[in-house]
């Protein structure tokens, strides 16, 4: 066995041991076992013992057939049957379209129309949506102008009312100390009226007194 045959027995064997691919051996047995194609190089890399075993390796790996049971095998065939069904969905898309004698020109036109008109749409919502918020804007603006207003006319009816209060509080106390001064006088008063009272009675008295005589 030659070396760079050694080289990838060896490579697959440790690619199959962490399970990154499947081997299988290739004609009569004869021929190394054979590493699934399209797996990281760097991995053979590192099994490499100089640049012209790496090539082989390489060389060797692009010309093998991939095993049909690795991983890597079942995403091609996947990818095969989804290119095989995007293809036919794609043949009844043309097919619709011939039947309905539309053209890809004509599609392309109309959807362009149709993207034109929602932007147009979206333009005239946009303006009006901002048209809105402004009057809303100037409707709470002026709400707000008017509530100042009124409450400035209540603050100054208010101040108006506790100058009233104190114009009021201030007469009263005058009305209180008149009330007051003219009690004081009509008690002085009635002490004058009885003093004179008292007086008219003794000269009553001696009047009487003197006319008995």
């Amino acid at each position: 066995m030659s070396k760079w045959t050694d080289l990838l027995s060896k490579a697959a064997g440790a690619l199959e041991a962490v399970g990154l691919v499947t081997v299988e051996e290739v004609g009569d047995g004869s021929s190394p076992t054979v590493p699934v194609t399209g797996v990281p190089l760097a991995v053979f890399q590192k099994g490499s013992r100089d640049e012209e075993s790496y090539q082989k390796v390489l060389e060797l790996l692009r010309s093998n057939v991939i095993v049909s049971n690795s991983p890597y095998g079942q995403f091609c065939a996947q990818r095969d049957t989804l290119r095989e069904f995007i293809g036919e969905e794609a043949r009844l898309v043309q097919a619709a379209l011939k039947a309905s004698g539309l053209t890809a020109p004509a599609v392309l036109s109309a959807l362009g129309t149709c993207t034109a008109s929602l932007e147009e749409e979206s333009r005239e919502f946009t303006t009006a949506l901002e048209q809105e918020r402004a009057n809303a804007l100037a409707s709470l603006e002026r709400e707000a102008e008017k509530l100042n207003t009124e409450a400035s006319d209540i603050s100054q009816k208010l101040q108006e009312l506790q100058t009233r209060l104190k114009q009021i509080e201030t007469q009263k106390g005058e009305k209180q100390a008149e009330i007051q001064q003219r009690q004081q006088m009509f008690v002085q008063r009635e002490g004058e009226f009885g003093s004179a009272k008292e007086s008219l009675y003794n000269l009553l008295v001696c009047d009487k007194q003197l006319l008995g005589k």
